[in-house]
């Protein structure tokens, strides 16, 4: 079902959202992909749940796309790959995304760019009014949801290379 409908990317806030993405995990993460067993109320809620962000796009009021974001350790990578920090960036606050679900009939592109955009954005807007890139901390308000951003310092590990030339690469379009 391919929709031409307005889609809204937002952060999840509300009851009824996080019902969405439960069920929206359990047709992905156990009906389309077998990752978990079955139960009758087809209902996923992730382990992380409380820890998550998440980003969602919603087609009028139903959600049709979620992005999960954990700034936490431990990481799905640090349970398979063993010595994770030795290819992570030193002195770096990060987060893993954690998971994507998308509805099958929206899985054009469009909602993953949202997504992606989405996250972001809150990146751009602080690189923009410091005018140059940043090293961003994140956090997650355990009662109300959302995401706030702790603290910002000018990026400094690749200021640190010498005679390494960065490269700025712009898109000439976009996908439909």
């Amino acid at each position: 079902m391919r929709s031409h409908k307005p889609l809204t990317f937002k952060l999840a806030t509300e009851a009824e959202e996080f019902e969405q993405i439960h069920r929206l995990n359990y047709r992905t993460f156990v009906e389309e992909i077998p990752q978990h067993q079955p139960n009758e109320d087809g209902r996923l809620v992730d382990r992380f749940h409380d820890e998550n962000t998440y980003l969602i796009c919603l087609c009028e009021n139903r959600l049709v796309g979620m992005l999960a974001v954990r700034d936490r350790r431990p990481f799905s990578l640090d349970l398979k790959l063993p010595n994770l920090d030795e290819y992570l960036p030193p002195a770096k606050s990060i987060c893993e995304i954690r998971l994507l679900a998308v509805e099958p009939g929206f899985r054009t592109g469009r909602v993953f760019r949202g997504l992606a955009l989405e996250l972001a954005r809150y990146a751009v807007i602080i690189e923009q009014h410091y005018g140059r890139p940043m090293d961003i901390e994140w956090g997650k308000d355990g009662q109300d949801g959302r995401l706030y951003i702790l603290q910002a310092r000018p990026e400094t590990v690749k200021s640190q290379g010498e005679g390494k030339v960065e490269h700025r690469y712009k898109l000439k379009g976009h996908s439909t």
